[in-house]
């Protein structure tokens, strides 16, 4: 009897052993292709948002595509069987680019490209316009400064951006600015480029033949009165203020 009940108990232990076994190969599959499985949100370019953008010109379209993460393609050059490309990374400080936009940025009936980029905490701005005079698109040069820029209220010709410039965003400038011959214009320029807080003096300039001319000197007091932080009186500065620096 003792015999018989030992032979039960074995062959018993011998099948709950060989499930256990069946169910962790099992489990150690499924985790391998969770693992190996690439994520919906991530597509063919590594982008995680969009990566082509199709812009219409003059009666024609034009397809964008990101090829790498630094680089557009003009799929349909106007050029039967060519590709132009858009090697962004020069001026986009080698960050991955997120996003395309379409905007007429510069107010000439004509599609524009912002691109978007960055990494972490840290976002800026690149731009493509459309050049109607020689039927091309072409990078706005170190448009990177002035990444989410603003329009002037009631002028959306003119707009002003702001960069921090370091010491924990102590130091900063912020920039009156229009396009001219598809390009950036600045026009003026308020700016904090102290670091200690005993010197908080904020200082404005006119633009002139490329020269920074000092028109003013704006006090700590003035713009924190009625509580308003730096972007409350930026905006409200410049949106006052912007025809005065117009040439």
């Amino acid at each position: 009897m003792k015999h018989y009940l030992l032979c039960i108990i074995m062959i018993v232990t011998v099948f709950f052993t060989a499930c256990k076994g069946k169910e962790d190969n099992n489990s150690q599959i499924q985790n391998a292709q969770a693992i190996t499985k690439p994520t919906a949100a991530v597509n063919e370019s590594g982008n995680n948002e969009k990566d082509s953008i199709i812009v219409n010109e003059e009666g024609k379209q034009y397809i964008f595509k990101v090829q790498s993460w630094d680089t557009l393609m003009l799929v349909n050059y106007p050029k039967a069987g060519e590709k132009k490309y858009y090697v962004v990374g020069k001026e986009l400080r080698d960050e991955q680019i997120t996003d395309l936009k379409k905007v007429d940025y510069n107010k000439d009936g004509c599609e524009d490209i912002i691109v978007e980029y960055g990494m972490a905490n840290r976002y800026q701005e690149g731009m493509i316009v459309y050049n109607s005079e020689k039927k091309e698109f072409q990078l706005v040069p170190n448009y990177w400064e002035y990444s989410g820029a603003k329009p002037i209220k009631g002028n959306e010709k003119f707009y002003y951006s702001y960069r921090s410039s370091g010491c924990a965003d102590e130091a900063w400038l912020s920039t009156l600015f229009t396009f001219e011959n598809y390009k950036v214009a600045k026009l003026g320029i308020i700016k904090r480029s102290e670091c200690d807080p005993e010197i908080p003096d904020i200082f404005v300039y006119k633009i002139k033949d490329g020269n920074e001319l000092q028109i003013e000197k704006v006090s700590k007091n003035d713009y924190e009165k009625n509580k308003k932080n730096k972007f409350a009186f930026i905006e409200e500065y410049w949106n006052k203020n912007y025809k005065n620096f117009i040439k």
